[in-house]
């Protein structure tokens, strides 16, 4: 399966991240949310960390862009901040990187492939490196969050190994497609822990 995202001005890049950054904020300044300062991790505590992510309990209503589009900035913004809740830390592969435009990334576990407009922190990219990040959906297109992690090219099969001992043997089947999502969504640190301590031995 292939997410084609339609080739956009950055405008639509610029609205995920701009208006990630300002539910974090809000979450800070109104609800008291506390969170460490890598970004990557920030990212798990506010939208996997408990049964209802941190980010659902933001108010966006006083957004600019709500106040500005009315029904359809409050309907846009809540889409969003539920694909951010619905979002998760994964490994993805790099498939296919044509310069200036997109970018195609597979979720290794999966296996749909999202093309997604290319950004100046993508653009450097190469086919079969891996990553890991996570996909967030606007306006119906794929967008890959900042602060994603480059995987050691050398620190692939570790990653798979490690994978594999969580969450089995890809079988293809809806039920392990299922469980391996949910392993993610809750376990999204030790993932980036695990990339982290690659990095580290190389």
């Amino acid at each position: 399966m292939t997410v084609v995202g339609k080739i956009l001005p950055d405008s639509g890049a610029t609205f995920v991240h701009v208006h990630y950054d300002l539910m974090l904020k809000a979450a800070k300044e109104k609800l008291a949310f506390v969170s460490t300062e890598d970004p990557c991790l920030a990212q798990i505590q506010f939208l996997d960390d408990g049964d209802t992510p941190f980010v659902l309990s933001v108010d966006t209503n006083d957004f600019a862009y709500a106040l500005n589009q009315g029904k359809k900035g409050r309907e846009a913004l809540k889409a969003f901040k539920e694909s951010l809740a619905e979002s998760y830390l994964e490994p993805f592969e790099v498939l296919e990187v044509r310069k200036n435009h997109w970018i195609k990334l597979k979720a290794e576990y999966s296996n749909i492939i999202f093309q997604i407009n290319i950004e100046k922190s993508t653009e450097n990219l190469e086919p079969m490196e891996w990553i890991i990040g996570r996909i967030v959906r606007f306006d119906k297109n794929p967008f890959l969050m900042q602060d994603w992690q480059k995987v050691p090219f050398r620190g692939r099969k570790a990653l798979k190994t490690f994978m594999t001992a969580s969450v089995g043997e890809t079988d293809q089947t809806n039920a392990w497609f299922l469980a391996n999502k949910m392993w993610l969504k809750k376990n999204g640190q030790a993932l980036l822990e695990q990339v982290q301590a690659l990095k580290s031995s190389v």
